[in-house]
């Protein structure tokens, strides 16, 4: 559920993002905006405007949707948010503020605005000012999420934490954890050392992963007490920019895009869990048995060795590589990609959104891992007849 914004551009896209639950994609162009369903792919919803979008999200799969406009004029401005119903082609509120509006978040509950220095937290049900929080860090990329509270069956998201995550330092990895629905600063967590480029929470709120910009190791923390969870490596020297980070729906898998041609899908097990330090861990360690496999004997020397090791060293060791990956084909290598992931343990997909205009589906061997394998390929600029069918759709909250 984050962005590709891709300025300068050939191609005619500007702004992507995924709803709530993976259902659709949201694609902002420099003359309107369109909505797709993934599966099966089709085109739900379509407008044309001079003014373009520089953001457009819509909220879960119902007629709700918020257009922030690519413009420079008085009407067009990027300072504005519109809220309209794609059923009745209405808008039902616009907002403004000082400065470009950077992000926009919604779940069923909630609505929440980002500028460069302040968040503004709405009731979704009524469009209602609830809160401002600012000043804030300088957050220029607009760097935040909020929790879906999406449970799968439950359209009322039993259980869930309404929470919303921000920077809270624009020099170092530090991140802001707060309660939208009770309006109060939950914890402070220390990601990284340096400054946080991705954020985003699972479904049900409960935890948060994070990425600095060097790009190179993941956490995933427990989101109300700030405990790390899990601790997950990219790789050792390449730098990479981080454009998404995504759970599936029971938070067993982790998806990481970067303009690396290379996608990576950890497994959120116990063998990537945060656990003692090497020493300990070492020490703890019985002798490999006579009939114990190479690799296992090479398994228990390198702990024995990490335990000697300083620890920065000694992290590099107990940090649980990819699981899966996906090899991006090489006509839509190096561009920007946006990633999200479906389904559970026992079956799990990914789904990519290029800057050049691609979805692309893939399939993952829960149980083996490797290479992903690719299973639809669709263009999301090309000319496509609307499905009336989803004129359907639910109303928006509070209708």
């Amino acid at each position: 559920m984050k962005k590709v914004q891709v300025p300068g551009q050939e191609n005619d896209m500007t702004y992507a993002s995924f709803n709530q639950d993976c259902t659709r994609v949201c694609v902002g162009l420099r003359h309107g905006y369109r909505t797709f369903c993934i599966e099966p792919f089709r085109m739900v919803y379509e407008k044309n405007c001079d003014d373009g979008a520089s953001i457009f999200e819509i909220l879960f799969s119902s007629s709700l949707v918020v257009h922030v406009p690519a413009g420079e004029g008085p009407t067009s401005s990027q300072r504005i948010v519109r809220i309209f119903h794609t059923k009745r082609n209405k808008e039902i509120t616009r907002m403004t503020y000082s400065s470009t509006v950077l992000a926009v978040k919604m779940n069923r509950k909630t609505l929440v605005v980002v500028i460069e220095t302040a968040i503004y937290i709405y009731d979704i049900t009524n469009m209602h000012l609830l809160h401002t929080i600012g000043p804030t860090p300088p957050n220029p990329a607009g760097i935040c999420s909020l929790a879906p509270c999406y449970v799968v069956g439950d359209p009322r998201g039993t259980g869930t934490l309404n929470y919303f995550a921000y920077p809270g330092n624009a020099a170092s990895g530090e991140v802001f954890v707060y309660d939208v629905s009770n309006m109060r600063h939950v914890t402070t967590i220390a990601a990284h050392t340096s400054a946080i480029s991705a954020l985003t929470f699972n479904y049900a709120g409960t935890m948060l992963a994070t990425a600095s910009q060097k790009g190179t190791v993941f956490r995933v923390f427990d989101s109300a007490d700030g405990t790390r969870l899990f601790e997950l490596r990219r790789g050792l020297k390449t730098y990479a920019s981080i454009s998404s980070l995504s759970f599936n729906f029971d938070s067993t898998f982790l998806c990481a895009t970067s303009e690396k041609s290379t996608i990576h899908i950890f497994k959120l097990d116990q063998s990537a869990a945060t656990g003692p330090a090497p020493a300990a861990a070492a020490a703890a360690q019985p002798a490999p048995a006579a009939a114990s496999s190479w690799s296992s004997y090479l398994a228990s020397t390198a702990s024995l060795a990490a335990s000697y090791l300083p620890a920065s060293v000694t992290d590099v060791f107990s940090q649980a590589r990819s699981f899966a990956q996906i090899s991006m084909p090489s006509d839509v290598s190096g561009v920007q990609v946006l990633g999200a992931l479906w389904g559970t343990a026992d079956s799990c997909g990914v789904i990519l959104v290029t800057s050049q205009g691609y979805l692309i589906r893939y399939s993952i061997d829960t149980e083996k891992g490797g290479e992903c394998t690719e299973i639809a390929r669709h263009s999301l600029l090309a000319a496509y007849v609307r499905d009336t069918t989803e004129d359907h759709a639910p109303d928006a909250p509070g209708e």
